[in-house]
């Protein structure tokens, strides 16, 4: 049996018009039977299917053609490909890997494919793949802090980027869509389980420069002191972060219990506490920086949550107890559902649905275990 002759390579691309030739029918019924469209019969399709097969039809040189043609009459072209930026090891951390979750349980059924760029802190407009100048992305979802405002200004004025809608998570800018956390709430509901379990004097851990997010946690604790005839300017302290503290992977130095953290790294933190024997509880910036907190107090002598509460702040990463059970009290981010926000505002401004908002604050809860109890007497 003889099989079907292809066109060599180098010949030029079959069309629609030479499949209809071919059949003896219309370029519309073609374009319709190859898509298997239930208008045109199953023989008509059949008949098309094999005679694309035979002539060598390429799907997507004709797809090439039909964006090239609407891009000369200048129509957009959607690609269904959105991009995230995200550090380089996002993957690893559960704070990411839940976010990334949501983008694709919303991007995937709606048929967007997803491209990952680990980008540093420090990079600049030239560490992006050359498919973000090609025009081949639809909107980019950014985490804020991994870039800055020249960088993000830059990224809008590329060309291939140009008029693309942005999604910043945790974090605003000027002609972009936000997705962010109350992080005010949070810090609010975290202080006044404290605050309600007697503690008085609270020390929460602080980045050296000044960041949004922090100030907002920073008012929800004041707002719960002064609630409860608390002053914090007399009763609220700050300490800088350590730094590695905020990563999850330094983690992985505690096994069994039994690692201990370099002695220069949390002793600062000690001498302060001694320094102030009135603070009863620490506020950790993320769940990793609350666990290595536990863990200096815990060489240093202290009994957590007999002598110091901690609080974490994320929900991601665990404090094993002597069960097994997480033992750390944290502030719940919906990091899951920020993904799934972001995908669905970045896909009605692709698409060109109306969004129902141009920033979306998501709430947190607090999430109460073993890591804080009553205040010291």
């Amino acid at each position: 049996m003889n099989t079907p002759s292809r066109r060599p390579l180098t010949s030029k691309p079959v069309t629609l018009q030479d499949i209809a030739e071919s059949c003896g029918v219309s370029k519309m019924t073609v374009s319709l039977a190859l898509r298997h469209d239930a208008r045109i019969s199953a023989a008509t399709t059949a008949r098309v299917q094999a005679a694309a097969e035979e002539l060598g039809y390429d799907a997507a040189h004709q797809e090439a053609a039909r964006r090239l043609a609407l891009r000369k009459h200048g129509q957009e072209v959607i690609n269904r490909l959105v991009a995230i930026i995200f550090p380089p090891n996002f993957i690893r951390a559960r704070y990411f890997s839940d976010i990334f979750r949501g983008l694709l349980e919303v991007l995937t059924p709606e048929g967007f494919g997803l491209l990952t760029t680990g980008l540093d802190k420090l990079a600049d407009i030239q560490s992006l793949p050359i498919v973000y100048n090609r025009g081949e992305v639809d909107g980019l979802v950014v985490y804020a802090a991994m870039t800055d405002q020249p960088l993000l200004t830059e990224m809008q004025m590329t060309r291939g980027l140009r008029q693309r809608p942005f999604v910043v998570l945790f974090g605003s800018f000027p002609h972009s869509m936000s997705v962010l956390t109350d992080d005010r709430l949070g810090a609010y509901q975290a202080a006044g389980h404290l605050l309600d379990l007697g503690h008085r004097q609270l020390l929460q851990f602080v980045f050296r420069d000044k960041e949004p997010r922090m100030d907002q946690r920073l008012d929800g604790i004041r707002t719960a002191m002064r609630e409860r005839g608390i002053a914090p300017e007399m009763q609220l302290h700050q300490h800088e972060l350590i730094t590695g503290w905020m990563n999850p992977e330094t983690l992985e130095n505690y096994i069994d219990g039994d690692a201990t953290t370099p002695p220069e790294q949390g002793k600062t933190l000690i001498e302060y506490l001694r320094a102030h024997p009135e603070i009863t509880a620490v506020m950790g910036i993320n769940d990793a920086d609350a666990i290595h907190i536990c863990h200096v107090l815990r060489q240093a002598g202290y009994r957590v949550p007999d002598d110091i509460s901690v609080v974490g702040f994320d929900d991601t990463d665990p404090l094993p107890g002597a069960q097994g059970r997480n033992e750390l009290t944290t502030v719940h981010l919906p990091l899951v559902e920020v993904g799934q926000t972001a995908a669905r505002l970045l896909i009605a401004q692709v698409t060109g649905q109306p969004a129902d908002s141009t920033q979306v604050t998501l709430p947190t809860s607090l999430i109460v275990r073993g890591s804080t109890g009553p205040a010291k007497r």
